[in-house]
């Protein structure tokens, strides 16, 4: 099937493309993908040369890994620090757990957490590009690959060895739009591996599942009902992702029936209908306002929460309203200019509209943190979304430019490899870790060792873990339980509060 070319255009998606062999010659998008994986590998090895140690909740995570195929499998995810003493539940579901098994076992709580992360983080990239490179040309995947690059000076160096459950998420959802993106134009052998993704994004943290829902259920539809290219077996490949489906919930499906008292489904259908103070369209609007703010760009504030006591932690109401406006004005305007000459493009303008709408949905649902603002945490796929506007944005301008103006974008592909190894270089450079998080690191890596010294002398006893008298908010009690759980000292958990913590 070949690719009718628009001669009016600089660049023409009308068709879904089959890559094709270049001689022998690595491609440029081939190119940009090792180099963005190298970033990884760089930030991660960089880490663990300073010593990185996982704090708080990442050291838990990797106790809960190191617990999977044992007495003690985790069939659901990290506490939620939505929990209440009247109502505590957790994340969806184990897969993070799952993924991040093997790492820590090979290497142990700290390298292995941040080996796991750095690998989920490195096939995301490498699988974002290749699909950007499905959808579309060389100059297509460059303009998504620099995009992606934005996104991850976003996020800073260290974010991408970081096993937080929030964190380890904004690579991996935005291979999942790439791949709906495909599911959407009718490209159904994507679907499996959507619908993977898509589950491990769910189930590692529940600011996910609204928006990763809507955007399947939507890029389903458009692919069954208007595929725009139709190659593939649609039967089969709906029954394989089925499967895909039935495997990836099976824990914690296991988990509602088979718990002590209420299952996590439930709790979780329990909180949902009492979320207590919530977001609202107001807050929604002000946040995309906020990450839309150069100054956001400029000086990435990764970690910064919105918060109603912080004037300048997000725009007032008024700017909020005229920034948003111009982004829809411009948005809606491409997207009605573009889609019938390039209806690929049509297609992703509409998913995020749908992931925009689900994600006001969330920010409506989520709750406010002491009734202030919402944590930066709570909403990572927004940063995704973004960029995704702005690379679909310049695809769309692209395509709409007259080809001669761009000299058929050739010059532009040595300046744009250029431009994403340079933000690359600097990426790997800059360190935005908090202040406090050195001083934790060198005591907590204090603590470990203590644990380890004494080790011996616990084994074959139990350790009580008090938080009535070591708060939970401090670094210390995940990361002493999991010091003592690697040299096989067992803890127990005083308050039930915190039984689903561990």
């Amino acid at each position: 099937m070949t690719r009718e070319q628009n001669p009016s255009a600089a660049l023409a998606l009308t068709e879904l493309d089959i890559p094709r062999s270049s001689g022998g010659r690595p491609s440029r998008s081939r190119v940009v993908a090792v180099a963005t994986v190298a970033l990884v590998v760089v930030a991660t090895g960089r880490g663990l040369l300073d010593g990185y140690v996982a704090l708080r909740d990442r050291a838990m995570i990797a106790m809960r890994a190191r617990d999977v195929l044992t007495e003690h499998h985790p069939l659901v995810g990290m506490a939620s620090s939505g929990s209440t003493p009247e109502l505590a539940f957790n994340h969806l579901g184990p897969l993070l757990f799952d993924v991040l098994a093997l790492p820590v076992r090979l290497f142990g709580d700290n390298a292995g957490a941040a080996v796991g992360a750095a690998l989920v983080n490195a096939v995301a990239l490498w699988g974002l590009i290749r699909a950007a490179r499905r959808i579309g040309d060389e100059r297509a995947a460059l303009v998504v690959a620099a995009g992606v690059v934005m996104l991850v000076w976003i996020m800073g160096a260290e974010t991408l060895y970081d096993a937080w459950n929030p964190n380890v998420l904004v690579l991996p959802f935005t291979w999942f739009v790439l791949c709906a993106w495909l599911v959407a134009c009718g490209r159904m052998r994507e679907l499996p591996l959507a619908v993977g993704i898509a589950s491990f994004c769910m189930q590692t943290h529940l600011g996910f599942p609204i928006i990763v829902t809507a955007i399947l259920l939507a890029a389903l539809a458009f692919g069954l009902v208007r595929p725009i290219d139709r190659r593939d077996d649609v039967g089969r490949y709906v029954l394989v992702a089925c499967a895909v489906g039935v495997l990836a919930w099976a824990q914690p499906v296991w988990e509602q029936f088979t718990s002590d008292g209420r299952g996590n489904i439930s709790r979780l259908l329990d909180a949902g209908s009492d979320a207590g103070e919530a977001g609202s369209p107001s807050l929604a609007a002000r946040i995309f306002a906020d990450v839309f703010s150069p100054s956001r760009w400029v000086s990435p504030r990764f970690e910064q929460d919105w918060s109603y006591l912080d004037e300048g932690s997000m725009p007032g109401p008024l700017l909020a309203g005229v920034i948003v406006a111009v982004v829809l004005g411009i948005g809606v305007g491409l997207a009605i200019a573009v889609a019938p000459r390039a209806p690929i493009l049509g297609r992703l303008w509409l998913l995020l509209a749908v992931g925009v709408a689900a994600g006001v949905v969330t920010v409506m649902r989520l709750p406010l943190q002491f009734g202030a603002g919402l944590p930066a945490y709570y909403v990572r796929w927004i940063w995704p979304l973004v960029v995704l506007y702005l690379i679909v944005a310049a695809l769309s301008a692209a395509t709409l430019v007259p080809r001669s103006l761009l000299g058929r974008g050739r010059a532009l592909l040595p300046i744009g490899v250029v431009a994403v190894v340079l933000v690359l270089i600097a990426t790997a450079v800059d360190v935005r870790q908090p202040e406090t998080r050195a001083r934790y690191e060198d005591a907590v890596r204090s603590v470990r060792d203590q644990v380890g010294d004494s080790a011996q002398q616990l084994a074959g006893t139990r350790v009580v873990v008090r938080f009535d008298t070591l708060a939970w908010y401090l670094p210390y009690p995940y990361e002493t339980s999991a010091a003592l759980e690697q040299h096989g000292v067992d803890v127990v958990v005083v308050e039930e509060f915190m039984v689903r913590q561990y």
